[in-house]
């Protein structure tokens, strides 16, 4: 498997970031508007956090964009093409990743098989430039001395390093993290602050959701707050706390 994978595996590059443009998007699951006539944009190289009560549907609008669900209505652009209508392989090879928050290695694989595995399915004819290979992102990653470590014999802090590299490892010009420092605490939150600090100091564009104010508030400059569904507010971190329409969901 290794040498498999060794052989096949190009280097991995630092995009430039994608802008983003959702317009009047909407999801629904039976009777239920999880996303409910959403737009906003994000400039290329841009940090936004996408936050709300839980069930306002962030989650679910991230899986949007990803292409994971289909929009009922609305269209999606990343980088000038419409997204909403490629599957989500086509959507991951266009530059659009997702981190989540609960990781998704593959347990019986070494943490470098499991980033090779996210770079056999990134972005073609992107190979030359910042990050230069697999290697590059588990040190990026903090990763490098756990290399050869099954991924079931990681602790929580590296286990979310690792669910950060494997989505690096497709080489994304749209990074989208969901939650992915939930668990976490003290110095361990600290160092996925930093890390994900250093993957939008890259130029990739970033969107996240979180709970954590702490996490938002350091990590980016605009925020997009969702309600049931619907976009209730949107400003930076500030002024966004101080709306009444926020306090009150």
């Amino acid at each position: 498997m290794k040498a498999h994978l060794a052989s096949a595996v190009a280097p991995v590059v630092t995009a430039n970031g994608a802008e983003v443009r959702v317009e009047h998007v909407s999801k629904r699951f039976g009777g239920v508007v999880a996303v409910d006539d959403v737009s906003f944009a994000v400039a290329a190289g841009e940090a936004v956090a996408v936050i709300g009560p839980n069930g306002a549907g962030k989650s679910s609008l991230l899986k949007v964009l990803s292409g994971t669900y289909r929009p009922d209505s609305g269209r999606i652009h990343v980088a000038g093409r419409r997204t909403d209508v490629l599957s989500p392989q086509a959507v991951a090879r266009h530059g659009v990743s997702l981190a989540h928050q609960v990781p998704r290695a593959f347990p019986n694989l070494t943490v470098r098989e499991n980033v090779m595995i996210g770079a056999l399915s990134g972005r073609p004819g992107h190979r030359q430039g910042a990050i230069g290979g697999v290697e590059e992102i588990l040190s990026l990653c903090d990763l490098a001395g756990k290399a050869d470590v099954p991924a079931i014999r990681l602790r929580l802090l590296d286990l979310k390093r690792l669910e950060l590299a494997r989505a690096l490892s497709t080489n994304p010009s749209l990074i989208m993290l969901d939650e992915v420092t939930a668990g976490l605490n003290g110095s361990d939150l600290r160092d996925v602050i930093e890390l994900i600090r250093g993957i939008h100091a890259q130029g990739r564009t970033l969107l996240l959701v979180e709970h954590v104010e702490g996490v938002v508030g350091t990590l980016v400059d605009r925020v997009v707050v969702l309600d049931w569904g619907r976009v209730i507010a949107e400003g930076s971190p500030t002024d966004v706390a101080a709306d009444p329409r926020v306090r009150e969901a």
